[in-house]
């Protein structure tokens, strides 16, 4: 008898981590965005929960990667527990512009 409830239960726990993570994948889209800073227009991902909000917020501060991406992983993580999952790619950063003044830096 223990065997049939022992199949159940693990049936039962498998099912459920399929179902949650396939609703964390439709909550978890990034979407592409862009802002301003100064002359340059600036790119960064969102990740948005699903509903009409307000959501409270999560920025993302990449420190010096180079390539930041998009952070999936925390992304799907944050939006499934109803915050608004913000990657900004700063100046010389990812998908955003160089600029001359960062580039000095460098040197």
């Amino acid at each position: 008898m223990a065997r049939p409830l022992l199949w159940w239960l693990v049936s039962y726990l498998a099912t459920s981590l399929l179902v949650q993570q396939s609703a964390w994948a439709q909550r978890a889209k990034p979407e592409e965005v862009t802002f301003p800073s100064g002359n340059l227009v600036l790119h960064g991902f969102t990740y948005k929960p699903q509903g009409n909000g307000p959501f409270p917020a999560i920025l993302y501060n990449h420190g010096s990667e180079q390539n930041p991406g998009w952070k999936p992983a925390l992304g799907e993580f944050f939006s499934s527990q109803g915050y608004v999952f913000f990657v900004p790619h700063r100046r010389g950063h990812g998908r955003s512009p160089h600029d001359s003044f960062v580039d000095s830096l460098r040197a």
